[in-house]
């Protein structure tokens, strides 16, 4: 080999490891999107929520949004790239130095061992310095070329330490609770800040599922983002082996694989009436329902929580239209709960606090009562049903017995054949006015797996979490009776029919 090539190879050599090195030092400006990743750079709404399993890269997108933050632009990104220069929600560019905020799971974990390793790996080298409390726990990451700071907060910390806290940005790393995002989120209402939250399905929240529920609307101001294992595949793009992530997938159990793989929340995969959708033909617009139609109706009270009931009108060919719901903070006494009940179905007020069932109100032929509405009051000493007895609404006592029997005929009237067009619709509908029963719908799951389920390889019993059912419970309850369209009409008067 002449001297010439040799040297020719050595310099290339040396410019290879300094190349290599700027990479390193500056990892962050090779920052490439895989699959969905990119629809989350350029989505521009208040809280963007990405749900992704472990390796999907959920984490990585999480803290390059947050170093883009504290320079005020991405720099993996064109200059002239439209998504290269981070905004706020009033369009401005975000001002550097800038405030941000980190909540963690916990500091001592996540904080040490996920997030530290996860920031060094990205923030460009020597342009920043971690400060640690005196656990030796992360508290703030300093930008030093830009003086933007991200202070590290963990989900373990009293509510009343973190809230108030006013800055230009969120991050949240992992499922929190309601009273965090709303303590934190507050703080960037003067900044016109945003938020982003990366979360494991497996760990989903029911909090989550409700942001989840709002980014369907495409008017609200979150937007859900699914980002998958398969987007990691280095035949996708990625950076895991083929062969290694469907040796993985073929241990998953099939709930596993709708969490893992296509981003859907452990306990959402795991919901009693999983056919059920907030679209038709089981979430519908509402009509006018004929008068001649039978109701039926159910309350549940409550003492901690608004009392619920539901209204159902049941239509000649027996399908039920749930077309009214009551769950309201504002309906504290059973005199309130039993004026806004006539007033919705159409009683006549003829004078102040003194009502009239007239025939232009709704036929309600059955009205049921959660047998806890015998307990008496210790003020009143009265029960609800006296009360409702006393303010002209007879009710009956709903039947207790059979609980997995009235949820197996709910899932039976809400079944439809897909396989055939022309297969009959569910025979249970809800207006898409009720909204806190699609909510119930949608977040009535099954008992999930334990510690001990888990070691011992056995599953839980075959039962629903007591929350989040309400409503559902009204419903359940009238489905018990059995009621038919035939059957009430010969129990409504003359005049109603």
């Amino acid at each position: 080999m002449n001297k010439e090539l040799l040297r020719q190879l050595v310099q290339l050599d040396k410019d290879l490891a300094k190349l290599e090195q700027e990479h390193r030092d500056n990892k962050i400006v090779t920052f490439k999107s895989i699959g969905r990743q990119g629809l989350f750079f350029q989505n521009a709404k208040f809280c963007r929520l990405v749900f992704g399993s472990n390796r999907s890269g959920k984490s990585t997108i999480g803290a390059a949004e947050a170093i883009a933050h504290s320079y005020g632009y991405r720099p993996w990104l064109p200059e002239d790239h439209p998504d290269r220069v981070v905004r706020m929600m009033d369009g401005d560019p975000i001002p550097v130095p800038n405030t941000g905020f980190v909540l963690l799971d916990s500091l001592k974990v996540s904080g040490v061992h996920t997030f530290l390793p996860k920031m060094k790996e990205w923030l460009p080298a020597g342009d920043y310095k971690i400060h640690y409390n005196n656990l030796k726990q992360p508290s703030m990451i300093e930008i030093l070329s830009t003086g933007s700071k991200m202070y590290i907060m963990s989900q373990e910390q009293p509510i009343s330490s973190i809230e108030g806290s006013n800055g230009h940005w969120l991050w949240i790393d992992e499922p929190c609770t309601r009273e965090h995002y709303i303590a934190l989120t507050r703080g960037l209402v003067d900044n016109a800040g945003r938020v982003w939250i990366t979360a494991t399905p497996l760990k989903a929240s029911y909090f989550m599922a409700e942001l989840m529920e709002r980014a369907a609307d495409p008017n609200d101001d979150v937007a859900h983002i699914n980002i998958s294992l398969e987007d990691n595949r280095k035949s996708n793009g990625g950076f895991l082996d083929d062969e290694a992530v469907d040796r993985f997938i073929r241990t998953l159990r099939p709930d596993e694989v709708e969490a893992r793989l296509h981003g859907k929340p452990r306990h959402l995969a795991g919901a009693v009436f999983s056919m059920w959708k907030p679209q038709e033909p089981y979430y519908v617009d509402p009509f006018d329902i004929p008068h001649h139609w039978p109701r039926i109706m159910c309350f549940d009270p409550a003492t901690a929580k608004p009392m619920a009931a539901v209204w159902i009108a049941i239509s000649p060919d027996n399908v039920w239209y749930v077309y009214r719901e009551m769950y309201l903070e504002s309906l504290r006494t059973t005199r309130m709960v039993c004026d806004w009940v006539k007033e919705q179905e159409g009683w006549e007020e003829v004078r102040p606090g003194v009502w009239y069932q007239g025939l232009n109100a709704e036929p309600v032929v059955l009205r049921l009562i959660d047998t806890s509405g015998n307990i008496e009051d210790k003020t009143s000493g009265l029960s609800v049903v006296q009360s409702f007895a006393e303010q002209q609404i007879p009710v009956m006592n709903a039947k207790k017995m059979g609980y997995m029997t009235s949820i197996d005929d709910m899932k039976d009237m809400l079944y439809v054949d897909q396989e055939y067009e022309w297969s009959a619709g569910p025979r249970l509908v809800v207006f898409n006015t009720c909204s806190r029963l699609a909510h119930e719908f949608i977040n009535f799951i099954w008992t999930p797996q334990s510690p001990l389920n888990k070691t011992q390889g056995t599953h839980p019993p075959e039962k629903p979490v007591k929350a989040n059912d309400d409503l559902i419970d009204c419903v359940r309850y009238l489905v018990m009776t059995k009621a038919t369209h035939n059957a009430l009409v010969r129990m409504m008067p003359e005049e109603w029919q």
